[in-house]
């Protein structure tokens, strides 16, 4: 099996690391990498609380104050061959 990979926005990403709950053996969060060497990180919620409103995820988002991004599955933005 390769390194994975992540798909969002229409880009293709490295995944630097998968971190996982230790309790319930369920991914936790995934470490990806920009080109430029940078990393930033993916959590799975439900519902994101943007500030002055929450939104219910049906897709991939930038939290507006936070940087990360948030998807309702990582199923769907990982890429594993």
């Amino acid at each position: 099996m390769k390194q994975p990979k992540v798909k969002l926005f229409g880009n293709v990403y490295d995944v630097a690391r998968i971190e996982w709950n230790k309790e319930t053996g369920e991914i936790d969060h995934i470490i990806y990498i920009y080109p430029s060497g940078e990393t930033n990180l993916i959590f799975q919620f439900e519902k994101i609380d943007c500030g002055n409103e929450i939104k219910e995820l049906t897709e991939p988002i930038v939290h507006p104050h936070q940087g990360y991004i948030g998807v309702p599955n990582f199923e769907s933005v990982l890429i594993i061959k």
